[in-house]
């Protein structure tokens, strides 16, 4: 891109409808771009790339890398596209730091990589800072105004390029080894990019989005931008071919949307069935594994980042369904939790195989410990969306069956069938619901911290994590769930709540529901209870409100305190 400064590495992705962030229907390829910077004292390598092409990496880094210079990796999200491959460039050249940009988010893992706990290197959080590359060089770190999970932009003021990480990722070329630099794009450019921000950022179709248009101005109007760089399609170069694609993208984002935001409307909870909800509270041992209904064994544990003085606490929960005939595990715990998963694997299956794995998306708290999982149970297989994995696990690629919503698995006694994730970051995400035991999977829906008695408070307190929601002393307070969205499910800032909520309601009049097992939260047992603090949170979100923090969050808001029943005294 600019000789012995900035060099594009990768392979090419084939659209080939097995790709969930192409839209249908397209033919060609997606250069899979990392970007080395070079300059006279330091090389920073920005994202790894796709795990289906570590080889190629590794080949042209070594190409490119002067000898004996170490090497930093900065990456611009926590998703598998860009960390694909950190383990093995670790483990081939001199990696001394990896960056990423802001505070501790309580789920993108990148404190818990094996090479950052092996202590192979140590990982520094840029908080605004640029990152130097010499004395009169440096790497400007940005947020992301246009993503689906925690995104970092980034600026390189001596090339003038801005590095866009998943935004940007309209251009494809005809065949591998296609130049995947680009001066011209086709006359067809705004349906190109409509095409990709609608299947990529599906959640716009009902989005508010002048907020995301000001912010993307701004960034552009604030520097000089000679190319665009995102990790998935081409580099756009030039700057008249730049300001044409920022166009085109702020026309997309303008289109008339479906609705506007609409904070009034009524609602009404949906059913909520008691039937094993009240099972699910015997014999509670307020530790985890916990059986949470007949033979469905809630899992995991929690993550705890600091924030400011406060410690939030954080569910990450897999769940175990011992069927008659076979056995399968709902997402796999994060990678920080993966020792204690595997010793309670064992005691829970008692000697009995694991047969089916079932990531709900592919995110690292769902799917990161998918290949333990694989090595561990050689039998076992992975029942899901598996459009995307030969990408970030193409070892195991032939050991996944592709399901999509609607598929239903025996397990002999118990019956999974696969429902589309109403509430959701990544598109391709799937819940599950459980028929005999009525209990709903619904990963990054739910979500919630839990604890605090007053000020100053830790988000936490001992034995919480493995109650019941029925079992906490308080409901949690809007604060306490916008925490969490804020971290999970960016877009819910720019909706209107009502039309989620009403799918919500019209799937479980169709699923009749007494346990909802999220990812992110203790088990649900009182639906009714909790989903208006559910449906305020969001509203707050669209409204502009962001979590202040959760010190002081018992719930003594007044309004909320006329409407919702005594928490102390809630029967299930």
């Amino acid at each position: 891109m600019v000789p012995g400064k900035l060099y594009v590495l990768g392979g090419y992705t084939p659209a080939d409808g097995r790709v969930t962030w192409l839209p249908a229907g397209l033919s060609g390829y997606q250069p899979s771009n990392s970007y080395l910077l070079l300059d006279s004292e330091r090389a920073i390598l920005l994202d790894t790339g796709l795990a289906c092409f570590a080889s190629s990496v590794l080949k042209q880094l070594a190409t490119v890398l002067p000898t004996g210079m170490h090497l930093s990796v900065f990456l611009t999200r926590p998703e598998l596209d860009c960390i694909g491959n950190l383990g093995p460039i670790v483990d081939t050249f001199p990696v001394d730091v990896l960056h990423t940009g802001g505070t501790n988010n309580p789920f993108d893992a990148f404190d818990n990589v094996s090479v950052v706990i092996d202590g192979k290197v140590a990982i520094h959080r840029e908080m605004g800072r640029p990152l130097p590359l010499s004395d009169t060089r440096s790497l400007q770190i940005l947020n992301g105004p246009l993503r689906l999970l925690p995104t970092y932009w980034a600026y390189d003021d001596e090339t003038r390029t801005l590095f866009t990480s998943d935004s940007f990722g309209h251009n494809l070329v005809r065949k591998v080894g296609d130049s995947r630099i680009i001066t011209r794009a086709g006359d067809d450019l705004d349906e190109q990019v409509a095409a990709h921000l609608d299947t990529k950022f599906d959640w716009m179709s009902n989005a508010s989005t002048e907020a995301i248009e000001a912010s993307l101005t701004e960034v552009f109007e604030a520097r000089e931008v000679e190319m665009i760089a995102p990790d998935n399609g081409c580099v756009i170069s030039g700057r008249i071919e730049v300001n044409r694609h920022v166009g085109a993208v702020l026309k997309a984002l303008s289109r008339p949307r479906r609705r506007s935001l609409n904070h009034s409307a009524a609602y009404s909870h949906p059913t909520f069935s008691p039937m094993l909800a009240s099972a699910a509270n015997r014999g509670s041992d307020r530790a985890l594994p916990r059986e949470v209904a007949p033979s469905i064994y809630w899992m995991g544990g929690c993550l705890s980042p600091p924030a400011a003085s406060v410690t939030y606490h954080l569910h990450n929960s897999p769940y175990l369904l011992m069927g008659s005939r076979s056995t399968l595990l709902i997402d796999t715990g994060h990678p920080a939790h993966w020792r204690a998963l595997d010793a309670d694997l064992d005691r829970v299956l008692g000697g009995r195989g694991l047969d089916w794995v079932f990531p709900t998306h592919l995110e690292t708290p769902h799917c990161g410990n998918v290949n333990r999982l694989l090595a561990k149970f050689p039998a076992a297989r992975v029942f899901a969306d598996a459009r995307d994995y030969h990408l970030h696990y193409p070892t195991i690629a032939p050991r996944c069956l592709d399901r999509r919503a609607g598929a239903e698995l025996d397990l002999g006694d118990m019956n999974l069938v696969l429902l589309e994730a109403v509430i959701r970051d990544l598109p391709a995400t799937l819940w599950a619901y459980e028929r005999s035991r009525q209990v709903l999977f619904v990963a990054d829906a739910f979500g919630y911290t839990h604890g605090a008695t007053g000020a100053g408070d830790p988000i936490h307190r001992p034995g919480e994590c493995a109650l019941l929601s029925s079992e906490l002393p308080s409901l949690p307070s809007v604060e306490q769930v916008t925490y969490l969205t804020i971290a999970s499910l960016y877009w819910t800032r720019f909706v209107d709540v009502v039309p989620y909520f009403e799918q919500v309601e019209d799937l479980m009049q169709r699923y009749p529901t007494a346990v909802i097992a999220p990812a992110h939260a203790n088990v649900i047992t009182d639906l009714p209870a909790l989903m208006p603090v559910m449906r305020d949170a969001f509203r707050a979100l669209s409204q502009g409100v962001s979590s202040p923090g959760i010190t002081g969050s018992r719930g003594n808001d007044a309004n909320r305190a006329a409407t919702e029943p005594n928490h102390s005294q809630r029967k299930v």
